[in-house]
């Protein structure tokens, strides 16, 4: 995933949101929806969606647009993994106390379209590809849940499109993109929840660190909005007719 506008400086990347939806049993179904603001004033709107359909078997993808002026960024990324839950004590099936650990592999394709650069005529479009292995330990409780998550993986921008005129620095950015890609990295995320298990709202943070990178990209991320768990929301249902049946 791409982030470049044109003003003083280009930048070209900024951290999404982990996968962190705590999948954590059979038929779990979870999604999320939130924005987030990085560096100067960009705007992201993402959802995510994580499903297991069996034991110990998990599916997570992430849908990402960010946008300031005139630059516009998708992303998806999807993932498989495992988990394993650590359950603390004798807790309600829609509250289980205790520590989930899970471990995903994971592949991202970003598109980027930059217009109005240098002469306010020049458009850019960058390609890239993402492949990375992510942990997390996540301590849930009833009403209150904390996530960390960590990712080890390789940014590779697979082609780039530009039209008509744009400045040197552009031209500058592009041949050093080129001659260092692919680029390793390390991101690093937070999230905390809160409320009952069926719908919690969650602040996040991510964060990256690219020691062979030589452009400007956004370190970090911060992202607001609510997690939904649908199978929490169906024991509710099947629990509310249970007690209204005759």
């Amino acid at each position: 995933m791409l982030l470049l506008w044109s003003s003083c400086a280009n930048y070209y990347y900024v951290p999404p949101p982990s996968h962190s939806l705590r999948l954590q049993d059979a038929k779990d179904f979870k999604s999320s929806i939130g924005v987030g603001m990085s560096g100067e004033n960009a705007l992201q709107l993402n959802m995510q969606v994580g499903y297991s359909p069996i034991k110990h078997l998990a599916l997570s993808s992430t849908i990402l647009r960010s946008t300031q002026s005139d630059n516009k960024i998708n992303l998806l990324e999807g993932a498989i993994g495992t988990y394993y839950f650590s359950e603390s004590g004798q807790t309600q099936p829609n509250t289980r106390n205790g520590v989930l650990f899970d471990l995903y592999a994971g592949y991202g394709k970003g598109r980027s379209l930059i217009q109005n650069l240098g002469f306010n005529t020049g458009d850019l479009q960058l390609n890239s590809n993402k492949y990375y292995i992510q942990g997390g330990m996540h301590l849930q409780y009833e009403v209150l849940v904390f996530s960390t998550t960590y990712r080890r993986g390789i940014l590779d921008y697979s082609s780039g499109f530009l039209y008509g005129e744009v400045n040197n620095d552009v031209y500058s950015d592009l041949t050093a993109i080129d001659a260092n890609d692919p680029y390793a990295f390390n991101e690093i995320g937070v999230k905390l929840e809160l409320g009952p298990p069926k719908l919690r709202c969650f602040f996040g943070l991510s964060h990256i660190d690219m020691p062979k990178a030589s452009f400007n990209y956004h370190k970090t991320a911060v992202q607001l909005g609510l997690v939904f768990d649908f199978k929490a929301f169906k024991r509710n249902i099947q629990k509310k007719d249970a007690l209204e049946a005759p």
